[in-house]
């Protein structure tokens, strides 16, 4: 099960228990009963504050979740970049953009590896006829940056 999934499951569990005591606060004062209100009122406050935190954290997942996909979609689009220029597409250090870009790999939201120079390769990024050296979809240059070879379609 996703992490997301059981906060949100948690969430939606101790927010309805809340109500339910709420409820029965208002039963309970309607009934003249103000010991048993004030017992479910508190029930009430003890499980809406974590119904709020899990709240949040399946919120953040999620936020999390979407940010990597979108780096992932970032990166795919390119072919082959490394972590400065996505730092600087990002707004973010390289440092910043280097553990993003590692995470986005091992969490199954980009296709490809980090090569001996550091770059990102994609796994379907297009490769030099002549030096089989990995070449960028976007933007294309004209040349093999590794061995200066004209590109087709370039």
């Amino acid at each position: 099960m996703r992490r997301r999934t059981l906060y949100r499951a948690l969430a939606v569990f101790a927010l309805a228990v809340s109500v339910v005591m709420v409820v029965l606060a208002a039963v309970a004062l309607g009934l003249s009963s103000a010991f048993e209100a004030s017992a479910a009122a508190a029930c009430a406050v003890l499980f809406f504050i974590p119904g709020l935190a899990f709240l949040n954290q399946a919120r953040r997942l999620r936020a999390r979740d979407l940010a990597l996909a979108h780096v992932g979609q970032l990166a795919q689009e390119r072919g082959v970049t490394d972590a400065e220029t996505m730092g600087k597409d990002l707004g973010i250090p390289a440092k910043d953009a280097e553990k993003i870009l590692t995470k986005a790999i091992a969490e199954g939201y980009l296709q490809g590896a980090v090569d001996a120079d550091k770059r990102f390769v994609a796994a379907d990024a297009p490769h030099c006829p002549s030096c089989h050296a990995a070449v960028p979809r976007n933007p294309r240059p004209d040349r093999c940056p590794a061995c200066g070879a004209a590109l087709t379609g370039g």
